[in-house]
């Protein structure tokens, strides 16, 4: 049985900007000393949950798993405010489960690594479905106005098509890819992006192909180093302009801090931009990403990829992350840690049936 929550009727315009996300929409786990919590997460789920608590619309296009998971999933964004009329719950697919647990380094901070097996079984947890080109059409055709924004993070041929609909209609495209994936849809994908960002710990998987697409801009994340980003004209890569990081006093959790970074560049992007005419100059990045930057910042002294959204309002938020980068410093009190409030319970991997966290 597949039960489509699509309704195909179009939405009244508004004056927000619109984001649609095609990309890794999954129910995280975060795992510490015994206990967890359950959130929406995945790349795609999270810069789409921050830019609606920014104030954006943001419209994923997705097929999820017409099971628990999935039903946590949207019970959060849709809380959040997330429209989900184009997401696809079926019995058939999975909805993807990320396992987040927490060791300890050789310093002895907290890091974080995933797990996308069964602990229980060791059977493959779901993973990432694309949806259809069809849909994702059928989608971009509902909505009342253009998006200001397409966010991709798995190449697939729907994210392509739906790539050069946007861009054709002024739009910005967002890929920040994980990984290679098929090679040929990667490269498709990268050029009909504005803005290319990847993580320099995942740079080898695809640095063959990068050597080969020209996006205008792109964006490469060091970790505690920072970023560094350049624009390209005519195919021609410019100098690379390194910023370093902010420093993150209280460190809790480094998990989602892309997904802020990436959100707080594209809030600063659409504020700098004049109708729908994106600004894209070495210095208007230089200020989207150290914004950027200082919402990641601020979004790792807290347990989760959103634990920031937990802790404050995001016009509170906006006003230190401003704070931190005229400053370089900023005072935050972290809240109560979530995960204390919360006990271990019994998921089901759907292979085993007994995914036990």
């Amino acid at each position: 049985m597949t039960s489509t929550r699509n309704q195909r009727t179009r939405r009244p315009a508004t004056t927000r900007p619109t984001i649609v996300g095609i990309g890794l929409i999954s129910q995280d786990v975060v795992v510490r000393d015994g206990r967890s919590i359950r959130a929406a997460g995945g790349s795609c789920g999270n810069v789409l949950a921050f830019l609606q608590w920014a104030g954006w619309q943001a419209v994923p296009i997705a097929r999820l798993g017409d099971d628990p998971a999935g039903v946590i999933v949207r019970t959060e964004l849709e809380r959040l405010g997330v429209t989900w009329s184009h997401v696809r719950h079926e019995s058939k697919v999975g909805t993807p489960v990320i396992i987040q647990e927490f060791v300890a380094s050789a310093s002895g901070q907290p890091e974080h690594r995933f797990r996308f097996a069964c602990p229980t079984c060791k059977g493959w947890l779901p993973r990432f479905t694309p949806p259809t080109i069809p849909t994702v059409r059928g989608a971009l055709s509902d909505l009342a106005d253009s998006p200001a924004v397409l966010y991709i993070d798995r190449a697939c041929p729907a994210a392509i098509d739906a790539a050069k609909q946007v861009r054709a209609s002024g739009g910005l495209v967002f890929f920040e890819p994980a990984g290679l994936g098929e090679p040929r849809l990667f490269e498709r994908c990268a050029r009909e992006s504005t803005v290319l960002k990847f993580s320099h710990e995942h740079r080898q998987k695809f640095a063959s192909s990068l050597a080969r697409v020209a996006a205008p801009v792109e964006i490469e994340t060091l970790g505690p180093v920072g970023l560094r980003l350049r624009t390209s004209r005519g195919g021609k890569k410019g100098q690379w302009r390194h910023l370093p990081a902010y420093e993150v006093p209280a460190f809790k959790d480094a998990a989602g801090a892309g997904d802020a970074c990436t959100a707080g560049i594209l809030i600063c992007l659409h504020a700098a931009a004049t109708q729908r005419r994106w600004s894209l100059s070495l210095d208007v990045l230089t200020q989207a990403a150290k914004f950027g930057q200082a919402l990641a910042s601020l979004n790792c002294r807290y347990l989760g990829a959103r634990g920031l959204m937990r802790a404050a309002t995001s016009t509170f938020a906006a006003a230190l992350a401003q704070q931190l980068v005229e400053k370089r410093s900023v005072t935050m009190n972290p809240e109560q840690d979530p995960l204390q409030d919360d006990t271990a319970e019994t998921l089901s991997c759907g292979s085993c049936e007994q995914l036990r966290l």
